[in-house]
């Protein structure tokens, strides 16, 4: 398996808050962006916090419990519904104990873990994660966008640090060839079509990416997001994978 990646983290205009963060620990095959709350006072610095939480913590169920489900294995909806409180559970425990740091702030996040049987997406918040693959004869396109936490006035109605339970979304399926999973905050996937993204990852040859190229499409969608009006924090991860 080949896996590489990029990440544009907090582009934008002049004046834009910073409240974005990204780790990764590529020997877990592990990917995560947070957007702190920017009603949060110490949003930010949540953001930071969470994500080297979740992609640092060996200890069950995390991330242990994610990496045990089987793309494979047709699980019952009792079996999937455990799974998703367990983790559940578990990020809303973490949320309160960031919390207790960090007073009065809080995060979504948009998680993927990409190993050469399966790759899975987790979410909490409003930010975005989806699948791409590419079609030898028709090129890239979108597999599966995760579902988010969202009111009709377009505000997250799940955050981690909130005192209310958390029902992460999920995400889990099992492609061979080239895939590019999407990781980003509202500030860059509200101002992005699929076409933006089809277009831009259709930029990528024959050729296995370069680190560099990577970085360069990630930057493009970035500034693509800010021409298309955008005003908050804009950060997107792009991992790109081959078997």
């Amino acid at each position: 398996m080949q896996l590489r990646f990029a990440t544009a983290l907090n582009q934008g205009a002049d004046g834009h808050l910073g409240f974005d963060a990204f780790y990764a620990a590529p020997e877990e095959k592990l990917f995560v962006l947070s957007d702190g709350a920017n009603g949060t006072p110490q949003g930010g610095a949540f953001a930071q916090a969470l994500v080297r939480a979740l992609t640092l913590e060996k200890q069950d169920p995390w991330p242990v419990l994610f990496r045990q489900s089987n793309p494979v294995v047709q699980h019952t909806d009792a079996q999937k519904s455990t799974t998703t409180k367990r983790l559940g559970a578990y990020l809303y425990h973490l949320g309160l104990k960031l919390e207790s740091e960090l007073k009065e702030s809080a995060a979504t996040v948009s998680l993927a873990m990409v190993e050469d049987q399966s790759i899975k997406l987790l979410g909490v918040g409003d930010s975005y994660a989806g699948v791409f693959c590419r079609e030898p004869k028709t090129g890239w396109r979108p597999i599966h966008w995760l579902a988010r936490h969202k009111d009709n006035n377009g505000h997250p109605t799940q955050l981690i640090g909130a005192a209310v339970p958390i029902e992460p979304n999920c995400f889990q399926t099992n492609l061979t060839g080239d895939i590019c999973v999407v990781l980003a905050t509202d500030g860059a996937g509200d101002f992005l079509s699929e076409s933006d993204f089809t277009q831009t990852l259709g930029l990528l040859g024959e050729e296995a990416p370069s680190p560099e190229d990577l970085n360069f499409l990630t930057h493009s969608l970035c500034e693509r997001a800010l021409r298309n009006g955008s005003d908050d924090d804009i950060s997107l991860c792009l991992i790109w994978r081959r078997i």
